[in-house]
């Protein structure tokens, strides 16, 4: 994803993106099922609602700055941690936006 993120610190991507993504890779393939498309890889209904559940269970929802009128309903962006050959990477993972709007981002930041 680091390289679909075009170079950035900071990648954003649509549902349809995060499942291309994850299809490609071999990811969560009990979990995708669905049909090869001109468009990517369509998920069919039951598949699509339990993988963004998923996605939801571990890309919470943020707001700018984390303190508009929404506050109370929207946290940090989530923080992992990765060990890489010089220490460790932090990557922040969440999502802004609803319904069709959702994007998910990722953020990669020295630690």
């Amino acid at each position: 994803m680091r390289e679909m993120a075009l170079g950035d610190n900071r990648g954003e991507f649509s549902f349809q993106q995060v499942v291309d993504f994850f299809h490609d890779d071999g990811f969560f393939d009990y979990m995708l099922d669905g049909r090869e498309t001109q468009d990517g890889y369509k998920l069919n209904a039951s598949s699509s609602s339990r993988f963004s559940l998923t996605l939801g269970r571990y890309a919470p929802k943020v707001s700018g700055g984390f303190c508009g009128k929404d506050s109370h309903k929207s946290r940090p962006p989530r923080k992992y941690r990765r060990k890489i050959e010089k220490g460790e990477e932090v990557v922040y993972f969440g999502c802004f936006g609803d319904g069709r709007g959702r994007k998910y981002f990722i953020e990669w930041a020295a630690a």
